[in-house]
């Protein structure tokens, strides 16, 4: 709009000069007239479709639609303070992308798929390169049949996975150079640990339910990538509950200093 005001205010500053004849004055008006169309299009070319926020935190963006802007401001302020709280503050470098799909492919995230594999669709993903989380709209009709932890797909759970994701980022960049040096497991870990930390009281009941007999890790060598491709969701389970037996956020905080024991099964021989 700006822009367009700033080509309208430097077209009427034009010296007038003498008045043409009216048959010119015609075409120039007919000039202008068709002139504006093609402004709007080049605006609309520049500006684009989804409206951007920035949730009132530099280095922030958002593309969606409102619904999706709102969650993911207020999922972004709730993660933040909650790691502030635990003196774990970052600048954090992060656009979160709603789309009808996504997919995961080579290489995008932290869990690539094999290689020659089909893309497969996925509710969402942290794309450590780009800094950009990659979330699928909860109108998409394929989220409708996702059911993680064996409950009907709504706006809370999808919510809660963008948590899930948003923590990936934070871990990321709290680790800034060193964050290869987590195993990928400890980085699901962490993630589904934060995600159920945070969620409504009501539905984080309604998910340990269906896994009354999941219970911590006995050890944190458990927490390994066979642990975790045999049973996601209740490996989920037990990261949290091990987090939240081991002091939630202090946990967190040896986890990402590396402090404690672990094992990465991709260094084996």
């Amino acid at each position: 709009m700006a822009r367009h005001s700033s080509l309208k205010a430097r077209w009427l500053e034009f010296p007038q000069g003498p008045r043409p004849p009216a048959a010119t004055a015609e075409r120039s008006r007919r000039g202008r007239a068709g002139l504006l169309p093609m402004l709007a299009l080049l605006l609309a070319a520049i500006v684009p479709t989804y409206a951007i926020a920035d949730c009132g935190r530099s280095g922030i963006t958002v593309v969606g639609n409102p619904e999706e802007h709102d969650d993911a401001c207020a999922s972004l302020d709730e993660i933040l303070q909650y790691f502030a709280r635990g003196d774990l503050s970052v600048e954090l470098k992060l656009t979160i992308r709603f789309e009808q799909s996504v997919y995961l492919q080579r290489g995008a995230g932290s869990a690539p798929v094999s290689a020659g594999a089909e893309p497969i669709p996925v509710s969402g993903f942290y794309h450590v390169a780009r800094q950009e989380i990659r979330m699928t709209s909860s109108t998409s009709p394929w989220s409708q049949r996702r059911r993680p932890w064996n409950l009907p797909w709504d706006r809370t759970l999808s919510r809660s996975i963008l948590t899930h994701e948003i923590a990936h980022a934070i871990i990321y960049q709290l680790l800034a150079s060193n964050h290869a040096k987590l195993p990928g497991a400890w980085h699901e870990a962490l993630a589904y640990a934060v995600q159920i930390e945070l969620m409504p009281p009501n539905l984080r009941e309604r998910i340990l339910a269906q896994y009354p007999d999941q219970q911590a890790f006995l050890s944190t060598l458990h927490i390994n990538d066979v642990v975790y491709g045999v049973d996601p969701d209740g490996f989920a389970i037990s990261a949290y509950k091990t987090y939240v037996r081991n002091g939630g956020i202090d946990f967190m905080k040896h986890a990402i200093a590396l402090q404690l024991e672990m094992i990465d099964l991709n260094d084996l021989p």
